[in-house]
């Protein structure tokens, strides 16, 4: 199954940003680090952001569909072999320390700042190689989904299962067993993965992408020059609706993003321990994390992205008003149920797998096939690019305002989220006509 093979090109993806994100905020508050240097974290989300910079360069090519589908397929195995090649380069060096006044055998007292910046670039030149290869990923997929809203919402379901499913290794496995296989093994592990999802890319694309477009004829079997390729990335710009997609994509990602960037450190903070994190996180969290990627793709094709994303809207306003709810607790002094707190965790992972599915078919929904991965990535960079601001204002926020203003704070301005896009992008929160998407429009 083809949609499987793309599928599985996300698991080492999902891997790596599940460690990163859970495990490194720990570590980092473990060596007492504050919470705005843990926001800082949010920086290595950036080159998904920006991705559209270089996207016309992966778009480049031949415009024959399975010439294309060759192309990009290139680009992943370039990128992950050269991911892995870095993440095998990071596990040789840890930057945590043993605290000379704590004696930590396991080095979670101190950390060598020094070490933790040169590890912090590496960690940022892997993102690079990942949001490329996301890239080419993302279009194929549009590419072989051509004509086919249903298609595209089913797949893009099962990717952002795969994706969650690295997470649940990353931030599961490898966050829980931190502290008996250590750094090195944990970045191994992860670089051996992405070798290990080679193999699924021999052919990848081409029968779904013959399929989709028929045989090429004109301008499609010529070859495009760089100016043309890199002219594509105003397109969205240009018309009416992409700039009401990207305006709708960034209105979505503030609220969304500032939960995220600190919840895991609220666990640290609300007592518990960084093996049951792990289990909240990466365990039974990013499991139904997985369920819910993969039946928000199913909803969204029968009942269209839109009217899924408004219940997952209404959904997290009221995740996010129990997360308020435990944080004023907390700050009276009253125990907080660890059992209680790991449930909620598991909601709201379930609510941020069903949004990532929905944000990338509103952003597929508005791309051409002929530069399918220039105009994701600029639509999806719309959405990063806030949420990567988002998340670094999340550390400086958190402190100041203490947990209860936080959670309080998120709640109030993700209620303002549905009429905000109503009026910035009325056409993300409609069902579908049911028509195969224009290859050459936006509007």
């Amino acid at each position: 199954m083809i949609e499987l093979r793309l599928a599985l090109q996300y698991v080492p993806l999902g891997c790596f940003y599940g460690f990163l994100y859970t495990a490194l905020p720990v570590l980092l508050r473990a060596g007492g680090a504050e919470s705005a240097a843990v926001g800082l974290l949010g920086l290595l989300a950036l080159p998904t952001g920006i991705a559209f910079f270089w996207a016309p360069l992966i778009d480049r090519g031949a415009r024959a569909p399975a010439a294309a589908a060759a192309r990009h397929r290139r680009w992943m195995i370039v990128t992950q072999v050269l991911a892995a090649a870095a993440l095998a380069v990071v596990a040789a060096v840890d930057p945590a320390a043993v605290d000379p006044g704590g004696g930590d055998p396991g080095g979670m007292g101190g950390l060598d700042r020094s070490l933790y910046l040169i590890v912090l670039a590496l960690l940022f030149v892997i993102s690079i190689l990942f949001a490329t290869k996301e890239v080419a990923a993302n279009a194929l997929l549009r590419e072989m989904a051509a004509g086919s809203p249903g298609l595209m919402a089913r797949a893009n379901g099962l990717r952002a299962a795969a994706l969650f499913l690295g997470t649940w290794i990353g931030s599961g496995m490898l966050t829980g067993w931190y502290e008996v296989i250590g750094w090195r093994d944990a970045f191994l592990i992860t670089a051996g993965l992405g070798i290990l999802m080679l193999p699924a890319m021999i052919g990848l694309g081409a029968c779904g992408s013959r399929q989709a477009s028929g045989p090429a004829t004109g301008a499609q079997a010529g070859e495009e020059g760089l100016d043309g390729a890199f002219a594509a990335l105003g397109h969205m710009l240009r018309h009416a609706g992409g700039r009401r997609r990207m305006a709708g994509l960034s209105i979505v990602a503030v609220p969304l993003a500032l939960p995220v960037a600190m919840f895991p450190v609220f666990l640290a903070d609300a007592g518990l321990t960084m093996e049951r994190i792990g289990l909240v996180l990466g365990g039974g969290g990013t499991i139904a994390s997985l369920a819910a990627a993969w039946g928000t793709g199913r909803l969204a094709a029968r009942f269209g992205a839109g009217r899924v994303m408004v219940t997952l809207i209404a959904g997290q306003i009221a995740a996010l008003a129990v997360w308020t709810g435990f944080a004023l607790a907390a700050g009276r002094g009253l125990a907080v149920d660890g059992t209680a707190l790991a449930a909620l965790g598991v909601v709201q992972l379930s609510a941020y797998a069903g949004f990532t599915v929905i944000l990338n078919i509103l952003a597929m929904e508005r791309a051409r096939t002929t530069h399918a991965g220039t105009d994701i990535a600029v639509l999806r960079g719309s959405f990063y690019l806030t949420a990567t601001a988002a998340h670094m204002a999340g550390g400086w926020l958190a402190d100041p305002l203490g947990w209860p203003g936080y959670f309080g704070l998120t709640t109030l301005i993700f209620v303002l989220v549905l009429p905000l896009l109503r009026l910035a992008d009325p056409s993300a929160c409609r069902r579908p006509a049911g028509r195969p998407v224009a290859s050459g429009a936006v509007d």
